[in-house]
């Protein structure tokens, strides 16, 4: 099993006895900074941030932005002739000149693009080695206007040309928020097809819909999980997450003074941690393809889906290792060795030649299916067959050439391999698609139109799900009432409720009661013949649910005990 696994497991361990991280850079060792090598860094690689502002003078930073050698400071002029006047060290697209750094007296709020830069750094100076200095330099590129007083990012796509310019290899962007225009689009287009690398944060919104730029798609998008492993609160998630980085107690730089430290949080963090991984490996493997580079990050990751039973199969492959990823670049004829079948995103890689490693995959509770994608060249397919197999019986087989680009297989342990020879590497991504458990016992409307009747959240003798949002509409004989009375009543208490309607619609005037806890609610009675119940739940802090009888009665409308009607 790759070391990365024991690695971990040792330091949360470690981490859980002691109450604390053991040393103030242990959520950088958490991604396995490899300390001795051999070699030295082939290329120096150009990484470009684009966030509010950036303390040039930090002792952390000074050594490695890139300076722009075809421009002469302070003359005044566009010497380079690209259209920007003394851009020296990057540009400042809000205000439209040189200057990248906070504006005076307001370092408190200007800090996040000097923190995000100096987690890139600081990761590449915990890396060890005397090539420091020739591995990366970040180019600053300022999009928060100096008389801001919000955080407005909307400039940030207009900035990305710039980078695409300066000829940046990677490309960061710690924020999200607000909406692509299809001119941004075409920037972020632009700059995938002429090879740069765009990393961004998942976003502190606590969703599973991610917002732009993240969404936009070929982005390689970052969570953020704590010290023990576990995502934070606020991180997003889903099927687009890539990885997760650590994104509490990260220590990092400050804006207010050159030599300011503090500890920041969140997918900013995570990402600046994960792209800073991205480029010091490419450092060290620059012919390699960013498909390459991405594929070796997500097959050496470290999978979080037992530490994150709710959000399995959306923490991407999990938490990148630098080491195991720059071994899989190193001896790429080894990398299988690096497969596990409980890793729920990852890519398979079938050589050319006749000789195939078997792949298995074992989604585990909680999957629907694993879905596929063909990402190599479509010439690589001919001349095998895929084949599937369950146990040592054989499922299915395919020739490649009838594969679709994307496919999906039931969620279930299997073993794929290849029969044939190939002309060239043929290249499949795989992600675990996890059941919706928002609609795993109730979704939609269910119409109940009976004189009596039993309703409940549908989950039997299981929790309910979490963030569930289910309807249920009630309709008896116009001339009668519906009466209510719960069996049993569960949920998180002043969280989790039941809201009980008098008709068709939610609305307040319309709202007869609303129940949530463990105690049993009085029986109601409604003024009319229809009652329409909403269920709703957050994501965490389930209980066994709740469930009602209900009958058609002639009753006054009302609340009552449950003596009153025996």
């Amino acid at each position: 099993m790759p070391y990365s696994f024991w690695f971990l497991i040792l330091f949360l361990w470690a981490s859980s006895v002691t109450g604390q991280t053991a040393h103030y850079d242990s959520a950088y060792s958490l991604l396995q900074p490899k300390l001795h090598w051999t070699g030295e860094a082939k290329q120096k690689v150009r990484v470009a941030i684009i966030d509010d502002a950036f303390r040039l003078s930090h002792k952390q930073l000074e050594r490695y932005w890139c300076r722009n050698l075809a421009e002469i400071p302070g003359n005044r002029i566009d010497d380079d002739g690209n259209g920007y006047i003394d851009d020296v060290l990057g540009w400042d697209f809000a205000d439209s000149d040189s200057d990248v750094r906070p504006a005076e007296g307001k370092e408190s709020f200007f800090y996040h693009g000097t923190m995000v830069a100096g987690i890139i750094a600081r990761w590449n100076d915990l890396l060890g080695g005397d090539d420091k200095e020739s591995r990366i330099e970040l180019i600053p590129i300022k999009i928060l206007s100096d008389h801001s007083s919000a955080k407005n990012y909307s400039k940030g796509y207009a900035a990305i040309d710039y980078a695409i310019q300066q000829q940046a290899n990677v490309l960061v962007l710690p924020w999200s928020g607000g909406s692509a225009s299809s001119e941004d689009i075409v920037l972020v287009q632009r700059a995938q097809q002429v090879g740069m690398a765009i990393f961004c944060s998942a976003g502190n919104t606590y969703s599973n819909k991610l917002q732009h730029p993240a969404s936009l798609g070929g982005m390689f998008v970052v969570g953020a999980v704590d010290e023990f492993g576990v995502k934070i609160a606020s991180s997003n998630y889903g099927p687009l997450i890539d990885w997760v980085g650590p994104g509490e107690k990260v220590k990092a730089p400050h804006a207010s003074a050159d030599n300011a430290w503090f500890y920041g949080d969140g997918t900013s963090a995570a990402v600046g941690m994960v792209a800073g991984i991205f480029a010091t490996l490419k450092a060290y493997f620059p012919k390699a393809e960013n498909l390459f580079l991405y594929e070796a990050m997500l097959n050496t990751a470290l999978p979080l889906d037992s530490l994150n039973v709710r959000y399995r199969g959306q923490l991407g492959s999990g938490m990148p290792q630098w080491s195991d990823a720059y071994q899989y670049l190193h001896q790429p004829e080894q990398s299988h060795l690096f497969h596990l079948p409980e890793r729920s995103k990852g890519m398979l890689r079938f050589k050319r030649g006749k000789n195939h490693p078997s792949y298995a995959l074992n989604p585990g509770q909680g999957f629907e299916s694993i879905h596929f994608e063909q990402r190599s060249d479509l010439e690589a397919r001919s001349g095998a067959s895929w084949r599937v197999f369950d146990g040592e019986k054989e499922r299915d087989e395919i020739p490649l050439a009838h594969i679709p680009i994307t496919w999906t297989h039931p969620g279930e342990p299997s073993e794929f391999t290849l029969d044939g020879s190939l002309k060239k590497d043929w290249i499949v991504q795989y992600f675990y698609e996890p059941i919706d458990s928002a609609s795993l016992y109730c979704t939609g409307v269910q119409v109940f139109s009976l004189d009596s009747g039993m309703v409940s959240d549908g989950s039997g003798e299981m929790n309910y799900s979490g963030e569930s949002s289910c309807y249920w509409q009630i309709e008896v004989p116009t001339d009668m009432r519906v009466k209510i009375e719960f069996t049993k009543l569960d949920t998180e208490a002043n969280v989790d409720f039941v809201y009980l309607f008098s008709g068709d619609k939610t609305l307040q005037e319309n709202l007869l009661a609303k129940f949530s806890g463990a105690n049993l609610p009085p029986i109601v009675v409604s003024p009319f013949h229809q009652v329409l119940v909403w269920f709703v739940s957050d994501a965490k802090g389930h209980g066994q649910g709740w469930e009602f009888v209900f009958k058609a009665v002639e009753e006054k409308p009302g609340y009552y005990q449950k003596e009153s009607f025996d």
